[in-house]
């Protein structure tokens, strides 16, 4: 009778496990559909398994699934080389103890094997578990792909046409997280190209040569001039956006701006946003620089004002073309530029006025080329671009110094003089 018994309850209890197991496999499941966004295949028995089955298995992630009940062990080693047989499959093992979710262990390839997606699943949600050498193979990979892009961007035979005002960054990775990428960036790697992150992808887009670098020298001793209350910056990682990362050229901060949670900070340092921040481009294009607006001014930040320069490559009989467009946060519409500024020593091109046409009135464009005296010397007065001093010492209690004009002034001939006097 009580062996009769023992049987029943040790069956009742085998029936409660497995409906325990059941529903934990199913919540499991939900949780990575959700994650992933895509429907995956369950109770899955891929060639590469040998007959053995996954309780799930995404397919557009290679995402292989397998939940660990709680009486059951994990697999033994050979079972995860069969996994390993598949080139491009992750595993996840997640095990059930005391209605505990806990990533228990996790294989994984070459890196050149492993999609971006599936690191960036792993350093989401389980960045704990991320071996260092898992990161620091895709950093590796990073840098590695950073020495090809700048090959690439030395290659790069400029002409004044349409590349100037249409080229592309190079894609160095794509469905990186943000907080991956700015580990990187804090980690200080020697990286001889300028990059960003954009909505998730890394891009490579300029090359910090002698005119880029002149220019913004002579930028920042001006900026340096107008008042003691401002601190000037070089290149500072700044978060734009959920998963957007820019890296100006120049930023600057007033001193005592309101600071701010650190959840709506510059980045990991806690500090504020800068007012004013300044892009240059050599390589970049035009449209690229342009486009820059939008997430300099999102709800993410507080940034003010954004000027961007835009260097041209020198013509055959040595002239060249330059551009200034300045942006401000209270214009009625912050990514449209209120000052479009042509101060070279040649006219734009005409793919250059095209483009320029498409994003502002023809009024507003004016300069070198547009019926305006040359920028030929310091001092001209259609050459003094205006630097609102009420955005500058925006949120700064007080606001604007006494003592401290409405405007300060950027002599865009001082710009053409340090590249042709480099």
């Amino acid at each position: 009778e009580n062996v009769e018994l023992k049987r029943g309850i040790d069956e009742l209890k085998k029936e409660l496990e497995f409906k325990k197991n059941c529903k934990f496999q199913e919540k499991c499941i939900l949780i990575a559909r959700v994650l992933l966004g895509e429907e995956p295949v369950v109770e899955y028995r891929p060639s590469f398994m040998e007959g053995l089955e996954l309780d799930a298995f995404f397919r557009s992630n290679r995402i292989a699934l397998e939940v660990q009940g709680a009486q059951h062990r994990l697999h033994n080693t050979s079972w995860y080389k069969d996994v390993k047989k598949n080139s491009k499959t992750l595993l996840i093992v997640i095990g059930r103890k005391d209605a505990c979710v806990k990533i228990m262990e996790f294989s994984y390839l070459s890196l050149t094997r492993l999609t971006s997606r599936q690191l960036n699943f792993l350093h989401s949600h389980h960045s704990n578990t991320m071996p260092p050498s898992l990161q620091n193979e895709l950093f590796s990979k990073w840098s590695s792909a950073f020495d090809s892009a700048r090959h690439k961007l030395l290659a790069i035979k400029r002409q004044e046409g349409f590349e100037e005002v249409k080229r592309k960054g190079i894609t160095i990775d794509k469905e990186v997280s943000r907080r991956l990428y700015l580990e990187f960036c804090e980690g200080e790697p020697k990286v001889s190209v300028n990059h960003r992150l954009i909505d998730g992808k890394i891009e490579a887009y300029e090359m910090p040569l002698d005119p880029h670098s002149a220019v913004q020298g002579e930028l920042t001793y001006i900026i340096r001039s107008w008042s003691s209350r401002l601190r000037v910056h070089g290149e500072m990682d700044i978060i734009v956006g959920t998963g957007s990362v820019y890296r100006p050229d120049i930023c600057v901060r007033p001193l005592n701006r309101h600071q701010p949670q650190s959840s709506r900070a510059v980045n990991s340092s806690g500090n504020p946003y800068p007012t004013l921040v300044v892009e240059i481009g050599n390589t970049e294009s035009l449209n690229s620089l342009h486009e820059l607006a939008e997430k300099y001014f999102s709800q993410r930040t507080t940034i003010q004002i954004y000027l961007a320069i835009k260097l041209y490559p020198p013509r055959r009989n040595n002239t060249f073309a330059l551009l200034a467009m300045l942006y401000l946060r209270n214009n009625q519409n912050p990514t449209t530029p209120v000052v479009v500024k042509s101060f070279g020593t040649a006219p734009l091109s005409d793919h250059s006025r095209i483009y320029l046409q498409s994003i502002e009135r023809d009024e507003f464009i004016n300069g070198v080329g547009f019926g305006e005296a040359p920028c030929d010397g310091a001092n001209i007065g259609e050459y003094q671009l205006a630097i609102p001093t009420n955005l500058l010492f925006n949120d700064v209690p007080g606001g604007v110094p006494g003592g401290v004009p409405n405007n300060f002034i950027v002599d865009l001939w001082s710009l053409q003089d340090a590249i042709l006097n480099n």
